[in-house]
């Protein structure tokens, strides 16, 4: 077993899952010595990782590696091991010091060829072969936590002498990891002693399923402390993927990713895979969506705008004369004019080609577009999400008929697999769809505009004819199935053709936003 090695049980993963692969039915420290902001948070170079670039990939995909625990694990190993090579220290002390450093090796290396003491003292180890020991405690020897005098009690002394009974250390390091939820800077309980309890004593003083939280808390700290590094944000999901986009590439490129569960997700944000609207204009629309969709279709239909702040107003009375709460303007309900140059006519207005109260409506009129133009966007947007939604029961339902398709007519498990091949790809499109949308709405208009449109539109009758090709009894499923495969066929065509134009389009700078971002 390695010194950074890590029991992996498994966890178990719902009957149903959005993988990319397969439908299956079954702390950071910036004191003088730590982190440095001019590091990358990548361990490797380009080539290290991925190895040397490859000419077929696509314009919409990224380069990535999926990471495993073990992968991590053997990672934060390898740092380790380099470390200790070069500064012959312990790998206990190594392993600390890496962690003080937020595991950025070159940095400790060099920080510790200056000055070795500093290093040292300041991140609580001491340059010595033994890091911690039993003993027995001798006759009259009181725990200085526990106050007990137990003859012969096992005695743990760490590097720094201070030593203490076995239980108060093992129920001292299992409440730090259980309850304050660390793995960093687990210290020596006596006080203003700054010695970290090495790796190695608490491997032996705590429960495996103790150990197992902590090691999970030390590898949660190395990946924050990786910017080319991010967990997979799927439910229950412990894969990682390195990626090495960097921030300003996040206006020209949307980094999808697939983790080694089989989960795509976008790199740049943690959301789900996007493509094709950047992280950006996905933050936007979040907020828009979150802030306007429940109350704008009630607006609409109920309310008119103040010409002059455009605040929205409900009439409940039958006087056309309106009063604005907010920014006291007068104005009237039906030519939405200056009320003051209504003279008498307070319950018939005659002016409604005036230019005034026309120019009022214009105001007005542009900001009804404005809503118009976000509904339009936003309720195709919601169509495809609650269709996603819905997934799940359409999902039971493939399953369903591909059972029926291996015990009616003998069809064997993987003849009956293009089911639920079909319909990843039919998931896969509605959500391309929906940020489609999202993208559309901060697009300007133009001729690169309507192609996007053309191919939208495009993908979206597919897919509906798609999903009415999943309503069909499973008697019919055999007879149909050259259909449904040619329509699946199309279907990920338009859908690759949809995400690589957008991509084109933002990788040249084609795109022209209605939004500054």
């Amino acid at each position: 077993m390695s010194d950074f090695d890590y029991n992996d049980n498994e966890a178990p993963y719902s009957d149903f899952e959005f993988s990319d692969q397969s439908f299956d039915d079954t702390e950071d420290n910036n004191d003088e010595i730590g982190y440095s902001s001019t590091d990358d948070g990548s361990a490797f170079d380009d080539d290290d990782i991925y190895g040397p670039r490859a000419d077929t990939r696509k314009i919409y995909e990224t380069d990535h590696k999926a990471l495993t625990k073990t992968d991590l694990f053997d990672i934060c190993q390898s740092l380790i091991d380099d470390a200790h090579s070069i500064l012959s220290l312990p790998k206990d002390t190594i392993a600390t010091l890496l962690q003080t450093f937020n595991w950025r090796r070159d940095n400790l290396i060099e920080r510790y060829m200056e000055d070795p003491d500093k290093v040292l003292s300041t991140s609580g180890v001491i340059d010595k072969p033994t890091t911690f020991q039993f003993e027995t405690a001798e006759s009259g020897y009181m725990c200085y936590i526990c106050c007990e005098d137990t003859p012969n009690m096992e005695l743990l002394r760490l590097g720094c002498n201070h030593r203490a009974c076995r239980s108060c250390f093992k129920y001292y390091t299992e409440q730090k990891i259980n309850e304050e939820g660390t793995s960093k800077d687990l210290r020596c309980p006596n006080e203003n002693c700054t010695f970290v309890i090495p790796d190695s004593a608490i491997k032996v003083l705590v429960t495996i399923d103790v150990y197992n939280k902590y090691k999970d808390l030390s590898l949660k700290s190395f990946v924050r402390s990786r910017n080319s590094i991010k967990w997979c944000p799927y439910p229950d999901c412990d894969s990682a993927v390195e990626c090495l986009v960097r921030d300003y590439e996040l206006k020209t490129t949307v980094p999808s990713v697939t983790c080694a569960n089989g989960h795509s997700f976008c790199f740049g944000c943690s959301l789900e895979d996007h493509q094709p609207c950047l992280c950006a204009l996905v933050k936007l629309w979040l907020q828009k969506s979150q802030d306007d969709s429940e109350t704008a279709n009630w607006i609409k239909a109920n309310t008119k705008e103040c010409s002059k702040c455009h605040a929205p107003i409900e009439k409940n009375g039958g006087c056309n004369h309106m009063k604005c709460k907010t920014c006291r303007h007068e104005f009237c309900w039906i030519c939405m004019g200056d009320w003051i140059k209504h003279g008498q006519a307070y319950y018939n207005c005659s002016r409604y080609d005036d230019k005034d109260s026309k120019e009022s409506r214009e105001a007005i009129s542009d900001s009804r577009h404005s809503l118009e133009r976000y509904l339009h966007y936003f309720n195709r947007y919601a169509n495809h999400e609650q269709s996603a939604r819905l997934d799940k029961k359409t999902y039971i339902m493939v399953v369903k008929k591909s059972k029926v398709l291996q015990e009616s007519i003998g069809m064997s498990w993987i003849q009956a697999q293009f089911l639920s091949q079909s319909f990843k790809i039919l998931h896969q499109a509605r959500k391309t769809l929906k940020w489609s949308y999202a993208f559309a709405y901060y697009l300007e208009k133009s001729h690169v505009t309507t192609i996007f449109e053309d191919n939208q539109s495009d993908l979206e009758f597919a897919v509906e004819q798609l999903s009415e090709l999943f309503e069909m009894d499973a008697s019919e499923i055999a007879d149909r199935k050259v259909q449904l495969l040619d329509k699946c066929s199309y279907v990920g065509k338009r859908r690759i053709k949809l995400i690589e134009e957008a991509a084109k389009g933002l990788s040249a700078e084609e795109w022209k936003y209605v939004v500054d971002f």
